[in-house]
């Protein structure tokens, strides 16, 4: 068996996966996590946006798509979504400590802006968002759930 050198890109492109992969495996049930300090990060060479001021990529309004919506949603022309706030890459709060951002944030605003509606991302505790959604005060929630056996049951 042959020893080999890991070249050191490799060595940091393993660490930033396994980082990320670490933090998706957060406990939900903890507390959210506080905003970074500054507005940018870089990690394995790659530069990430955390400041309140998000540029998205642009969606286009689907007519059919629009004309589905119920109109309990389309009554006040908002999409009201809730995220825990505290699993990055997924949903982490900017660095202004209140504006929600990461990719199911990303996911939520182009699924209202592609029904024609406004988004409203609000960050909610774990064990709030299903009672909330039920209840009519939040129209979705975008947040990641891990199987785990007792939630088979």
């Amino acid at each position: 068996m042959a020893i080999t050198r890991t070249k050191p890109a490799a060595a940091a492109a393993l660490t930033a996966a396994a980082l990320l992969g670490l933090a998706a495996c957060a406990d939900p049930g903890a507390t959210a996590a506080t905003a970074p300090s500054s507005s940018s990060a870089t990690v394995a060479g790659k530069q990430f946006n955390l400041s309140p001021e998000q540029d998205r990529f642009k969606v286009t309004v689907d007519p059919a798509a629009a004309a589905l919506v119920p109109e309990a949603i389309k009554a006040d022309g908002k999409l009201t979504i809730v995220s825990t706030g505290g699993t990055a890459p997924l949903s982490l709060f900017a660095t202004d400590n209140k504006t929600l951002i990461g990719s199911e944030v990303d996911i939520a605003y182009a699924v209202g802006e592609t029904l024609g509606l406004e988004v409203e991302a609000l960050p909610v505790a774990w064990a709030d968002w299903p009672l909330g959604v039920e209840s009519g005060k939040y129209e979705a929630v975008l947040s990641n759930v891990t199987v785990t056996e007792a939630r088979k049951e």
